[in-house]
């Protein structure tokens, strides 16, 4: 989870910077700024790390405070929930890069 921490720092602030560039630009600029690869490199690197830092949070708290059956359950509810967002938000971030005309 440290590691995941570090990873973090410098993504969310060049995630906040990236966000605040892209309130000043319409539609095709966004999707323009998206497209580009540094962009999606990172904003993937963002969204990966974030999700795999909210898993082990997770799992640290179910595996503090739940006992016998429902730690399971929470356990396997916790990876699947994880798993399926990450799936999403990659499917978004990639669909947005390869869809804009950037190249």
């Amino acid at each position: 989870m440290h590691v995941t921490s570090l990873a973090l720092v410098p993504l969310t602030l060049y995630f906040v910077w990236l966000a605040l560039d892209l309130l000043h630009r319409d539609y095709a600029g966004v999707r323009t700024e998206l497209g580009r690869p540094v962009t999606a490199i990172l904003l993937l690197a963002f969204i990966v790390s974030g999700i795999v830092h909210m898993e082990f949070g997770m799992r640290s708290i179910i595996v503090d405070y739940l006992r016998g059956h429902s730690r399971a359950w929470a356990l396997a509810a916790n990876t699947c929930f994880c798993v399926l967002l990450g799936i999403a938000c990659v499917y978004a971030a990639m669909r947005i890069g390869f869809t804009s005309d950037v190249f």
